[in-house]
């Protein structure tokens, strides 16, 4: 695999951020400080009552997505689950498959979506788990085809920086490696703004920590993330990892054959893709039509539901396919050593889609259901914040 990127655009500085959380937290602290202080009602600091709650653990997992930046804040229960405080959202801007590409543009989007969730829980973020996620970057059980950049995963989910002499005496540690400026620039991105990164996740290990409990693991599953630019997989065997990765494959793809083969603008393909849409065809009458608004200026488009299906089914089964290629030549035997497969991110709630995988893989599909967690039901069936939510159950090292 090339390690050949866009140029580095790690700020060999800290930048200065003038409406940055660091300076908004310290100047609400002391507005709020300054206020108890003159009421009498100041029995305990400011921080430590915003950021512990009953439990005095609070995480906060934060992805850096193509298409938004979430941030989820959630704090361990007594009870040993994790209760959903908030969640933070931004659209994303500046950021690409490969990582960051506007160092400027991405900040602000992380900004936005730590101040949305800090408003929205009513805390002060001071750090954060980190999703590492991107095409150029790769799991292996044996040494990575380049060098610059490597972490270890020694069973707990969590990576580490490997030094270079320690990466060929590592058997039972998976390596993560990848351009190491894609990695710096999401970290750089939140330290920065005042916030440190306590921990790096890579991201098909976070979906699946949300989805699979300990049972799961130990009799075979894999779960698929199939986000808005990436689809990544994790696979479990006997309790313990074995193979992981990305490609280049989501919705925005499946976007873009809509606006190419159906002559339908960009914008319109998310609501299409997951209301109208569905991978089995033959469902739908002969002649079903239907009416597509094409966007301020423009004229209605009536469309054919099958050819719209034809699509989306192309697009899913490639995807689906190209997983089942790469665990056939990791070494990982499909009939023997897994027991179920699971769908999560924002594709798996393309209608048919737990069948169209039944279809490649010959497995049982079962849906991906969050496990441990304690939120509203909304929160508990929306896919999308698998990732997320993997990445502080991995923190608080609960079990499901």
């Amino acid at each position: 695999m090339s390690s050949t990127s866009s140029p580095s655009i790690v700020p060999r500085e800290p930048r200065k951020v003038a409406a940055g959380i660091a300076r908004r937290d310290f100047l609400r602290t002391c507005a709020v400080a300054g206020v108890a202080l003159a009421s009498g009602f100041l029995r305990y600091p400011i921080e430590a009552a915003a950021a512990a709650g009953p439990s005095g653990k609070m995480v906060v997992g934060l992805e850096i997505g193509t298409s938004k930046v979430c941030a989820v804040v959630t704090e361990r229960l007594l009870d040993g689950t994790i209760q959903l405080l908030g969640i933070g959202r931004a659209p994303s801007r500046g950021i690409g498959r490969c990582g960051i590409l506007d160092f400027e543009a991405a900040s602000a989007c992380v900004r936005e979506a730590l101040v949305d969730a800090e408003i929205k829980c009513d805390v002060m973020i001071r750090s954060v788990i980190l999703a590492v996620a991107g095409t150029k970057i790769a799991s292996y059980h044996a040494r990575p085809p380049w060098e610059e950049i490597c972490y270890g995963d020694h069973g707990d989910g969590i990576l580490r920086r490997l030094p270079l002499g320690k990466r060929r005496h590592e058997p039972d540690c998976q390596i993560v490696a990848g351009a190491g400026t894609r990695i710096a620039n999401s970290v750089n991105c939140i330290e920065n703004l005042g916030v440190a990164v306590d921990a790096l996740v890579y991201a098909p290990v976070a979906s699946a920590e949300a989805v699979l409990d300990e049972q799961q693991k130990r009799l075979g599953a894999l779960v698929i993330d199939m986000g808005d630019s990436t689809t990544s997989y994790a696979v479990y065997a006997g309790g313990a990892l074995l193979h992981s990765g990305s490609f280049k494959f989501g919705s925005h793809d499946l976007r873009q054959e809509f606006a190419c083969q159906l002559c339908l603008p960009y914008a319109s393909g998310e609501n299409l893709l997951i209301e109208q849409g569905c991978v089995i065809l033959g469902r739908s009458r002969s002649g079903d039509r239907l009416t597509v608004d094409a966007g301020p200026g423009s004229l209605s488009r009536d469309i054919e539901r099958e050819m719209l299906n034809t699509i989306i089914r192309g697009g899913v089964r490639r995807a689906l396919i190209s997983v089942k290629i790469d665990l056939k030549l990791s070494g990982v035997k499909l009939d023997s050593q897994l027991g179920s497969i699971h769908l999560t991110g924002g594709c798996s709630m393309i209608h048919g889609i737990n069948e169209l995988a039944e279809e490649v893989f010959g497995i049982r599909v079962s849906p991906a259901r969050l496990k441990g967690f304690s939120m509203v039901a909304s929160a508990l069936e929306d896919p999308r914040l698998s990732c997320a939510l993997g990445l502080v159950k991995l923190a608080v090292g609960i079990e499901a």
